[in-house]
């Protein structure tokens, strides 16, 4: 940054405001303003988001989601779990990679009914669009806790599982029939469609096309 200003000092007299930001983890309120470190929380939701900045999020090609439902799948879980709690009462070490191909990985997640994300580094990762498009009816821990501006979008009890700890997990799978588990995964592959990357160009172009009108 300092070595930009040195180069091109004029950048600090770029009108930003008249410009449109797109940004996938749009946490909003005081954060919006760098002020998250010098409001408490209960004020951040009374500061308004700046109006050029609009919410985005990751997609993931059509060609890559493959619709495949309950009677072909093998097993609850994939290989791969990012949760601690839930990989140790599966017995897989959390966060391990055992696949040495794409194919592979897709391969497992094909056979699995369940797919269990949360929040790591930021909310949104392209982990959830791997695991939707293959047909993991999506276990997020801890979704209710994102902030609405913030990616992904679109995601509620509606089309997948809201879940707090590894109890609460098991409770809610197992109040799960097949009929609802179908719901569910019918639901899970239209929020992925809606996902796709030509559909984000699409949003993202109609965005920006408003903005200048």
């Amino acid at each position: 940054m300092l070595s930009k200003l040195k180069h091109y000092p004029w950048s600090l007299l770029t009108p930003t405001l008249k410009f449109k930001y797109f940004k996938r983890e749009l946490l909003g309120g005081g954060y919006s303003y760098r002020l998250d470190k010098l409001l408490p929380d209960k004020f951040h939701q009374w500061i308004p988001i700046q109006k050029n900045v609009m919410p985005i999020s990751f997609s993931i090609p059509e060609e890559k989601i493959n619709e495949n439902y309950r009677t072909e799948r093998t097993k609850d879980f994939p290989l791969h779990i990012v949760d601690q709690e839930i990989a140790t009462s599966l017995n897989i070490k959390p966060n391990s990679y055992q696949f040495s191909s794409e194919i592979e990985y897709y391969n497992d997640l094909k056979q699995s009914r369940f797919g269990i994300t949360t929040k790591r580094g930021g909310w949104d990762c392209l982990r959830h669009y791997e695991l939707a498009a293959n047909g993991c009816v999506l276990c997020f821990k801890d979704l209710n806790l994102k902030p609405v501006t913030c990616a992904p979008h679109g995601l509620s009890e509606a089309n997948c599982i809201i879940y707090k700890s590894l109890d609460d997990l098991k409770y809610k799978i197992s109040s799960i029939n097949e009929e609802k588990y179908l719901h569910l995964q019918n639901m899970t592959y239209k929020w992925i469609r809606n996902n796709s990357t030509l559909y984000r160009a699409k949003e993202f172009l109609n965005s920006s096309l408003n903005n200048e009108r």
